[in-house]
């Protein structure tokens, strides 16, 4: 079973790295690290589809050609949903995850701080994110519940609907 240190598991690493650092009140560095773990997802997920479409050699022009592997930068998107079809744009939680990559900008270009409920928040959207990249995409994703790293309850995504919802908790 693949560890932390197998690569194919570092972006649930980094996620859970950004739970520690939420649950110890670091909520600024718990944002960042959670978009620097979705954008580890992004760049896997656009290898992966270089890889299918037999275009392995191409790994090392993507720092040169994309701003970076944030999906809300157009450029990358674009590129993103070119090679995988996959247009997670059009996703319930896509308004969500902006949201996240630009705190995370305003964090760390702006000095900006934030709090305990903003940052659950924030890590519920980046655990979807990655699931998304890291599993093949929405479809996997259709109604099941994905784990909150600070053991709120569980979050439903579904394909076409308009929000990301947080289900009871159980005990």
């Amino acid at each position: 079973m693949p560890g932390a240190e197998d690569p194919r598991d570092f972006p649930f690493h980094l996620l859970d790295k950004a739970g520690q650092l939420h649950e110890r009140g670091f909520h600024e560095a718990a944002i960042v690290t959670a978009q620097s773990a979705c954008e580890l997802a992004c760049e896997r997920a656009i290898e992966r589809s270089l890889d299918r479409r037999g275009a392995s050699y191409l790994h090392h022009c993507l720092h040169d050609l994309l701003p970076s592997f944030n999906l809300a930068s157009h450029r990358t998107r674009d590129v993103y949903t070119t090679l995988a079809g996959d247009h997670i744009e059009r996703e319930s939680y896509w308004c969500d995850y902006t949201r996240l990559a630009k705190l995370r900008h305003a964090i760390v270009h702006g000095g900006a701080s934030v709090g305990a409920e903003t940052t659950a928040r924030c890590l519920i959207v980046a655990r979807v994110v990655i699931e998304h990249l890291e599993r093949g995409g929405a479809a996997v994703l259709a109604d099941r519940p994905v784990a909150i790293p600070d053991g709120r309850a569980p979050v439903t995504t579904t394909p076409g609907s308009s929000a990301v919802s947080s289900a009871p908790a159980h005990s």
